[in-house]
Protein backbone atom coordinates (compact mmCIF):
# COMPACT_ATOMS: atom_id res chain seq x y z
CA UNK A 1 0.00 0.00 0.00
CA UNK A 2 1.20 3.51 -0.73
CA UNK A 3 0.34 6.65 1.15
CA UNK A 4 1.52 10.24 0.79
CA UNK A 5 0.33 12.73 3.44
CA UNK A 6 -0.77 15.61 1.22
CA UNK A 7 -2.48 18.06 3.51
CA UNK A 8 -4.42 21.15 2.49
CA UNK A 9 -1.70 23.85 2.57
CA UNK A 10 -4.16 26.64 3.41
CA UNK A 11 -5.40 24.59 6.34
CA UNK A 12 -1.79 23.79 7.35
CA UNK A 13 -0.75 27.46 7.37
CA UNK A 14 -3.91 28.31 9.29
CA UNK A 15 -2.91 25.82 11.98
CA UNK A 16 0.62 27.24 12.05
CA UNK A 17 -0.89 30.66 12.83
CA UNK A 18 -3.19 29.15 15.45
CA UNK A 19 -0.28 27.48 17.26
CA UNK A 20 2.25 30.24 16.55
CA UNK A 21 3.29 30.71 20.17
CA UNK A 22 3.88 26.98 20.65
CA UNK A 23 5.78 26.54 17.38
CA UNK A 24 7.77 29.80 17.36
CA UNK A 25 10.79 28.32 19.23
CA UNK A 26 11.19 25.78 16.40
CA UNK A 27 10.59 28.13 13.46
CA UNK A 28 12.67 27.29 10.38
CA UNK A 29 12.62 30.91 9.28
CA UNK A 30 14.71 32.14 12.22
CA UNK A 31 16.85 29.04 12.71
CA UNK A 32 20.64 29.31 12.32
CA UNK A 33 20.91 31.70 9.36
CA UNK A 34 24.66 32.24 9.81
CA UNK A 35 25.18 28.48 10.19
CA UNK A 36 23.14 27.72 7.07
CA UNK A 37 25.03 30.33 5.06
CA UNK A 38 28.35 28.84 6.18
CA UNK A 39 27.30 25.31 5.25
CA UNK A 40 26.00 26.47 1.84
CA UNK A 41 29.29 28.31 1.24
CA UNK A 42 31.29 25.15 2.02
CA UNK A 43 29.14 23.17 -0.42
CA UNK A 44 29.78 25.86 -3.01
CA UNK A 45 33.54 25.81 -2.37
CA UNK A 46 33.55 22.01 -2.72
CA UNK A 47 32.02 22.32 -6.19
CA UNK A 48 28.65 20.95 -5.05
CA UNK A 49 25.56 22.96 -5.97
CA UNK A 50 27.62 26.04 -7.01
CA UNK A 51 24.82 28.58 -6.75
CA UNK A 52 26.80 31.31 -5.00
CA UNK A 53 24.36 33.54 -3.14
CA UNK A 54 21.64 33.14 -5.77
CA UNK A 55 20.43 29.64 -5.03
CA UNK A 56 17.12 28.20 -6.27
CA UNK A 57 15.20 29.45 -3.22
CA UNK A 58 16.16 33.11 -3.60
CA UNK A 59 18.34 35.67 -1.84
CA UNK A 60 16.14 35.77 1.26
CA UNK A 61 17.39 32.29 2.15
CA UNK A 62 20.98 31.92 3.43
CA UNK A 63 23.08 30.72 0.50
CA UNK A 64 19.94 30.69 -1.61
CA UNK A 65 18.88 27.36 -0.06
CA UNK A 66 15.81 26.78 2.11
CA UNK A 67 16.16 24.68 5.25
CA UNK A 68 14.26 21.82 3.61
CA UNK A 69 16.42 21.85 0.49
CA UNK A 70 19.68 22.17 2.44
CA UNK A 71 18.73 19.26 4.72
CA UNK A 72 17.78 17.10 1.74
CA UNK A 73 21.14 17.88 0.09
CA UNK A 74 23.02 16.90 3.26
CA UNK A 75 20.96 13.72 3.62
CA UNK A 76 21.74 12.74 0.02
CA UNK A 77 25.46 13.48 0.35
CA UNK A 78 25.64 11.42 3.53
CA UNK A 79 23.77 8.48 1.99
CA UNK A 80 26.18 8.35 -0.95
CA UNK A 81 29.30 9.09 1.12
CA UNK A 82 29.97 12.35 -0.75
CA UNK A 83 29.98 14.77 2.18
CA UNK A 84 32.75 17.40 1.82
CA UNK A 85 35.55 16.97 4.36
CA UNK A 86 35.29 20.67 5.22
CA UNK A 87 31.86 20.14 6.82
CA UNK A 88 31.99 19.03 10.44
CA UNK A 89 29.51 16.60 11.96
CA UNK A 90 28.49 19.32 14.40
CA UNK A 91 27.55 21.61 11.51
CA UNK A 92 25.61 18.85 9.75
CA UNK A 93 23.70 17.91 12.91
CA UNK A 94 23.00 21.55 13.76
CA UNK A 95 21.48 22.26 10.33
CA UNK A 96 19.38 19.09 10.15
CA UNK A 97 18.12 19.57 13.70
CA UNK A 98 16.41 22.81 12.60
CA UNK A 99 14.10 20.89 10.28
CA UNK A 100 13.83 17.87 12.59
CA UNK A 101 12.66 19.90 15.58
CA UNK A 102 10.16 21.85 13.47
CA UNK A 103 8.70 18.71 11.90
CA UNK A 104 8.30 16.85 15.19
CA UNK A 105 6.97 20.00 16.91
CA UNK A 106 4.02 20.50 14.59
CA UNK A 107 3.34 16.79 14.05
CA UNK A 108 3.06 16.42 17.82
CA UNK A 109 -0.11 18.54 17.72
CA UNK A 110 -3.29 16.54 17.18
CA UNK A 111 -4.94 18.93 14.74
CA UNK A 112 -2.00 18.70 12.32
CA UNK A 113 -2.15 14.90 12.39
CA UNK A 114 -5.91 14.96 11.88
CA UNK A 115 -5.52 17.24 8.86
CA UNK A 116 -2.94 15.13 7.02
CA UNK A 117 -2.61 11.69 8.59
CA UNK A 118 -5.99 10.58 9.89
CA UNK A 119 -6.88 8.04 7.14
CA UNK A 120 -3.45 6.42 7.33
CA UNK A 121 -3.35 6.23 11.14
CA UNK A 122 -6.89 4.87 11.26
CA UNK A 123 -5.88 2.19 8.74
CA UNK A 124 -2.97 1.10 10.95
CA UNK A 125 -4.95 1.05 14.19
CA UNK A 126 -8.01 -0.60 12.65
CA UNK A 127 -5.90 -3.37 11.09
CA UNK A 128 -4.33 -4.08 14.49
CA UNK A 129 -7.71 -4.02 16.20
CA UNK A 130 -9.18 -6.39 13.59
CA UNK A 131 -6.28 -8.82 13.97
CA UNK A 132 -6.61 -8.92 17.75
CA UNK A 133 -10.34 -9.55 17.54
CA UNK A 134 -9.78 -12.36 15.03
CA UNK A 135 -7.12 -13.91 17.23
CA UNK A 136 -9.42 -13.81 20.24
CA UNK A 137 -12.14 -15.63 18.30
CA UNK A 138 -10.00 -18.15 16.45
CA UNK A 139 -7.48 -19.15 19.11
CA UNK A 140 -3.81 -19.64 18.38
CA UNK A 141 -3.98 -23.40 17.78
CA UNK A 142 -6.80 -23.23 15.23
CA UNK A 143 -5.41 -20.50 13.02
CA UNK A 144 -2.15 -18.56 12.87
CA UNK A 145 -3.73 -15.36 11.57
CA UNK A 146 -0.38 -14.10 10.32
CA UNK A 147 -0.63 -10.92 8.27
CA UNK A 148 1.83 -8.40 6.90
CA UNK A 149 0.82 -4.93 5.78
CA UNK A 150 3.54 -2.92 4.03
CA UNK A 151 3.11 0.83 3.54
CA UNK A 152 5.44 2.89 1.35
CA UNK A 153 5.56 6.59 2.14
CA UNK A 154 7.61 9.75 2.53
CA UNK A 155 9.67 10.66 5.59
CA UNK A 156 6.87 13.06 6.58
CA UNK A 157 4.55 10.09 6.92
CA UNK A 158 6.99 8.20 9.16
CA UNK A 159 7.81 11.06 11.51
CA UNK A 160 4.11 11.89 11.82
CA UNK A 161 3.39 8.27 12.75
CA UNK A 162 6.23 8.39 15.29
CA UNK A 163 4.62 11.50 16.79
CA UNK A 164 1.14 9.97 16.78
CA UNK A 165 2.29 6.98 18.84
CA UNK A 166 4.57 9.14 21.06
CA UNK A 167 7.65 7.08 20.18
CA UNK A 168 10.90 8.24 21.74
CA UNK A 169 14.43 6.84 22.20
CA UNK A 170 14.58 4.59 25.24
CA UNK A 171 15.71 6.12 28.52
CA UNK A 172 14.72 9.68 27.63
CA UNK A 173 14.10 11.97 30.61
CA UNK A 174 11.22 14.51 30.58
CA UNK A 175 13.81 17.30 30.31
CA UNK A 176 15.49 15.64 27.32
CA UNK A 177 12.10 15.07 25.71
CA UNK A 178 11.26 18.75 26.02
CA UNK A 179 14.63 19.88 24.64
CA UNK A 180 13.86 18.02 21.38
CA UNK A 181 17.49 17.02 20.80
CA UNK A 182 16.28 13.43 20.33
CA UNK A 183 14.63 14.37 17.03
CA UNK A 184 17.86 13.87 15.09
CA UNK A 185 18.07 10.28 16.38
CA UNK A 186 14.48 9.60 15.29
CA UNK A 187 14.57 11.27 11.87
CA UNK A 188 13.74 8.82 9.05
CA UNK A 189 16.38 9.03 6.35
CA UNK A 190 16.54 6.96 3.14
CA UNK A 191 15.13 3.41 3.36
CA UNK A 192 14.25 3.73 7.05
CA UNK A 193 11.35 1.68 8.33
CA UNK A 194 8.94 1.69 11.24
CA UNK A 195 7.85 -1.83 12.11
CA UNK A 196 4.75 -2.41 14.22
CA UNK A 197 4.22 -5.90 15.63
CA UNK A 198 1.23 -7.39 17.39
CA UNK A 199 2.55 -9.89 19.95
CA UNK A 200 0.41 -12.51 21.64
CA UNK A 201 1.38 -14.12 24.92
CA UNK A 202 1.76 -17.88 24.54
CA UNK A 203 2.36 -20.19 27.48
CA UNK A 204 5.11 -22.80 27.15
CA UNK A 205 2.49 -25.55 26.94
CA UNK A 206 1.09 -23.90 23.77
CA UNK A 207 4.42 -23.27 22.06
CA UNK A 208 4.56 -26.49 20.02
CA UNK A 209 1.03 -26.04 18.70
CA UNK A 210 1.77 -22.42 17.88
CA UNK A 211 4.82 -23.39 15.84
CA UNK A 212 2.83 -26.00 13.93
CA UNK A 213 0.22 -23.38 13.03
CA UNK A 214 2.90 -21.17 11.50
CA UNK A 215 3.41 -18.64 14.29
CA UNK A 216 6.97 -17.48 15.01
CA UNK A 217 7.89 -17.69 18.68
CA UNK A 218 9.77 -14.81 20.31
CA UNK A 219 11.06 -15.28 23.84
CA UNK A 220 10.35 -12.15 25.86
CA UNK A 221 13.07 -10.51 27.88
CA UNK A 222 12.46 -9.68 31.51
CA UNK A 223 11.74 -6.00 30.79
CA UNK A 224 9.23 -6.83 28.05
CA UNK A 225 7.50 -9.38 30.28
CA UNK A 226 7.17 -6.78 33.04
CA UNK A 227 5.71 -4.22 30.62
CA UNK A 228 3.23 -6.75 29.27
CA UNK A 229 2.14 -7.78 32.77
CA UNK A 230 -0.91 -10.01 32.63
CA UNK A 231 -1.96 -8.81 29.19
CA UNK A 232 -2.63 -11.24 26.35
CA UNK A 233 -1.63 -8.93 23.47
CA UNK A 234 0.80 -6.06 23.12
CA UNK A 235 2.10 -3.77 20.37
CA UNK A 236 5.84 -3.46 19.75
CA UNK A 237 7.47 -0.68 17.72
CA UNK A 238 10.85 -1.07 16.03
CA UNK A 239 12.31 2.00 14.32
CA UNK A 240 15.03 1.18 11.79
CA UNK A 241 15.57 -2.13 13.57
CA UNK A 242 15.89 -0.61 17.06
CA UNK A 243 13.42 -1.20 19.87
CA UNK A 244 11.31 1.91 20.42
CA UNK A 245 8.27 1.08 22.56
CA UNK A 246 5.97 -1.68 23.78
CA UNK A 247 2.51 -1.23 25.28
CA UNK A 248 -0.49 -3.38 26.02
CA UNK A 249 -3.48 -3.64 23.72
CA UNK A 250 -6.57 -2.69 25.73
CA UNK A 251 -9.26 -2.57 23.05
CA UNK A 252 -12.43 -4.29 24.14
CA UNK A 253 -14.37 -6.52 21.81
Amino acid sequence: KSFIPDSDMDQFHGLVKKYKARLEPYSKASGGKELRARVARKLNEAGLFPFGDAGPDGKDEPGGLSVDRLCEILCCLKAYNLMPATLTQEEIDAVTSIKNKWAFAFSGIGEFLEASMAPFLYAIVNSMRKLVWERKRAGIIKESGLKLNVYSAHDSCIYSTISAFLLRPLGLSPEEDGAMEWTTRMWPTYAYSLRIDILERVEESEASAALRSGCPIVKMGKDEAERLGDGKFCVRFLFDGHFAKTFNVKWSS
